[in-house]
């Protein structure tokens, strides 16, 4: 079965989630030759989800429908944010998708449409808590406000992400050292690998078990 990969981010700007089409395309690029699909297109766009009217989402569907391809996406939200979506899948069909997070099977109808809603709704309110956090700074002048795109923030800011980024390169490091000494045996794949770091209490800097896709951004972190 051939299929199309649609892989979306939100920012249009080239120094903005810099990695999130190259992990996207990985991870589908796995799925696709786990679950025997053929690749017969891929499709990148930068724009919001909230847009339902984005060209490139518009053309992959279209092409889909024309050559009888399914479309596969890393997540319902990559495919977009925006109960707008609803008729236009619905038309397109929930049977010619697939989700790498949701495994090799047509999603269920019901379900897809709680997720675009939800995540309409969460968008929404991650960009009114943006908002009204970088009002409450510059309304009391708080140290690390930085007016929107003129200045320098302040070196406390610049200092507490360095700090970030040391201690990030330092797990980073770790995990990835860790994953090189199962290399061979019955860890062939990064799934056998995220397995066996779960099963071991082995967890991500926030405590959470491990997926496929987060162990895959941690060892390509350093080896960039």
């Amino acid at each position: 079965m051939k299929t199309a990969f649609y892989i979306r981010r939100s920012h249009k700007r080239a120094d903005s989630q810099i990695n999130s089409h190259n992990v996207q395309e990985a991870c589908l690029l796995r799925f696709a030759k786990e679950n025997g699909l053929e690749v017969a297109a891929t499709y990148f766009e930068s724009a919001s989800g909230l847009d339902s009217s984005r060209p490139v989402f518009k053309q992959c569907l279209q092409d889909a429908k024309e050559n009888g391809w399914l479309v596969t996406c890393f997540r319902p939200d990559r495919l977009g944010r925006a109960a707008s979506l609803i008729p236009i899948l619905e038309e397109f069909g929930c049977q010619n998708l697939r989700f790498v997070s949701m495994g090799n099977q047509s999603p269920d109808w019901f379900t897809l449409r709680i997720m675009l809603l939800v995540a309409e709704q969460e968008s929404r309110a991650v960009s009114l808590r943006t908002k009204a956090c970088f009002l409450h700074m510059k309304e009391h002048n708080l140290e690390g406000y930085q007016k929107w795109g003129r200045g320098d923030s302040s070196e406390s800011l610049k200092r507490g992400l360095k700090t970030r980024k040391e201690n990030a390169a330092t797990f980073n490091t770790r995990i990835q050292n860790i994953v090189d000494s199962l290399e061979g045996g019955a860890y062939l794949t990064l799934a056998a690998k995220v397995a066996w770091l779960n099963s071991n209490s082995i967890f991500t800097r926030r405590g959470k078990p491990w997926s496929v896709p987060g162990l895959h951004r941690t060892l390509n972190y350093n080896r960039r």
